[in-house]
């Protein structure tokens, strides 16, 4: 099933663009398959960001093609819930866009009466968020990519909490679609945020900032003081270099590729006392 058809004369980079507008999706997350080295050329010169694959002359090697593409999308075997109803959070995002053409930001939002979930990784699927660590490549803070195991492992270890979100609204389910991984070190009164990341297909709905604001009331409440969060500079995530900072984060080293961010807990909540137009719900 094709979710959007472009057939006409425009290029294939002004094309990609208005899709990526439509699907709310950055052209980072897209894969440009063209027997044309001019079509290719093209695009890569327009669209920094975007993976190009040519097709071989050889048509007997294009399975082989196909199926490297497949690495771009998917690192995992499994298939989560999310991947059957791609299909469908694409044509519910079409509705989202025409109310969004019509209304003013503010009034967009609350049109579509936001409801996010948030917990522990227990109350959500382990496959999904293992997935999410692979697939997720602009709004990833550190661009830790971990294995099934690998996030069982973290979640047993009492250090480690990992907290996830989900996100519905009145056309439909988003699914899963964030992620947090924070260590604790009560000694020093200190929690540090060692990855955040979440879908790209929600940005624009002040999500990001909601999700980070309930994992700052929950340090609270833990007695924990002071907050430190990564940053790790990758080929994809530049749109979130500044995503603390933003949010009222200090930076208190700066190591190139890698910067670290501070905040004291209860100044954030302080600075943080407005309203979000999300209706959050604790899972349990």
């Amino acid at each position: 099933k094709f979710n959007i058809k472009k057939i006409n004369w425009e290029t294939k980079s002004k094309n990609i663009i208005e899709i990526s507008k439509e699907l709310n999706l950055g052209t980072s997350s897209f894969v440009f398959l063209d027997d044309s080295d001019f079509e290719i050329s093209e695009v890569q010169n327009s669209i920094k960001d975007i993976d190009c694959v040519k097709v071989p002359k050889n048509l007997n090697d294009y399975k082989k093609v196909l199926f490297d593409v497949c690495k771009f999308f998917n690192k995992n075997e499994s298939i989560t819930k999310e991947d059957k109803l791609r299909n469908e959070f694409y044509s519910q995002e079409n509705k989202r866009i025409k109310i969004r053409e019509k209304s003013s930001y503010s009034e967009y939002l609350k049109t579509l009466d936001l409801e996010l979930h948030f917990g522990q990784s227990k109350f959500f699927d382990i496959e999904r968020l293992a997935q999410l660590t692979q697939k997720t490549n602009q709004f990833n803070l550190t661009l830790q990519r971990h294995t099934l195991n690998e996030i069982k492992k973290k979640i047993k270890n009492k250090k480690n909490k990992i907290y996830a979100i989900s996100l519905k609204d009145k056309f439909g389910e988003y699914g899963t679609i964030g992620l947090a991984d924070i260590s604790i070190n009560f000694k020093k009164n200190l929690a540090t945020i060692e990855n955040f990341l979440m879908s790209c297909r929600v940005m624009g709905r002040e999500v990001e900032e909601t999700f980070l604001k309930e994992l700052i009331k929950l340090i609270n409440s833990m007695k924990i003081k002071k907050v430190e969060a990564l940053y790790i500079k990758g080929p994809k995530n530049k749109i979130v270099e500044n995503f603390y900072s933003k949010n009222g984060f200090k930076i208190i080293k700066n190591l190139g590729n890698k910067k670290i961010f501070s905040k004291n807990v209860v100044d954030f909540l302080n600075e943080k006392k407005k309203r979000e137009p999300i209706k959050v719900i604790y899972a349990k």
